[in-house]
């Protein structure tokens, strides 16, 4: 079960209002109370600003409970300060070695960060 207890990262953005924005602080703490809403547990939120392709993406460090209800999840992610949608999915990083296993439902999903 301690495979269970490693907590996922998760790919996010790209955030396509925010790319004016220079606030990583504020964005960072806007991002983790939005993922954090209803109970969820958010690790750590890290926000990047990509000068080449002029984009903003963040990484998500959450419980994998909260990491299956984010990426379950029916409506497109949104919220007051980032009204178009922005996608969330399991983070390429250097931890592509690893595997992560997520409750969903009844069962597990194993899931293999690439």
């Amino acid at each position: 079960m301690s495979a269970v207890a490693r907590f996922p990262f998760l790919h996010v953005g790209p955030m396509r209002d925010w790319a004016a924005r220079s606030d990583v602080d504020r964005m960072q703490a806007e991002l983790a109370a939005y993922f954090s809403r209803g109970g969820g547990r958010v690790k750590n939120c890290r926000v990047f600003y990509s000068r080449a392709s002029h984009q903003v993406v963040a990484q998500l460090n959450c419980h994998p409970v909260t990491a299956r209800a984010i990426l379950t999840a029916e409506e497109p992610h949104r919220f007051a300060t980032h009204r178009s949608p922005f996608d969330v999915r399991l983070s390429e990083d250097e931890h592509s070695k690893r595997r992560c296993i997520v409750p969903i439902g009844g069962g597990q999903f194993l899931a293999k960060v690439q």
